[in-house]
């Protein structure tokens, strides 16, 4: 298991914490994805009437690798330990490259 103590782990929060209630349910009616925002935030502005501009940031290519390629076996493992709160609850995977 990797060390999770604040001396060793400066990111203390995972983001699933603010999403879910008590029990680890995600208590929010919908989630905008960093990797999705342009079309999360699109459906997000069609479920709410709020005008959202979704175009802000600028989008990788379709051709472009996805964060998976920046991993090696033992930074997959770290990570996968240190974040499992989160790709557990996002369902984040390092076989999908296409994140």
């Amino acid at each position: 298991m990797v060390e999770t103590d604040s001396r060793y782990y400066g990111h203390r929060f995972f983001q699933a914490d603010f999403l879910t209630d008590a029990h680890g349910d995600i208590a929010v009616d919908f989630v905008v994805r960093f990797e999705r925002r342009r079309d999360d935030l699109r459906r997000l502005r069609e479920l709410s009437g709020v005008e959202i501009d979704a175009d802000t940031h600028p989008m990788r290519t379709a051709t472009e690798p996805g964060y998976a390629r920046h991993f090696t076996p033992d930074t997959r493992r770290i990570v996968a330990e240190l974040y499992a709160p989160d790709i557990e609850a996002f369902g984040y995977t390092f076989d999908d490259d296409t994140s």
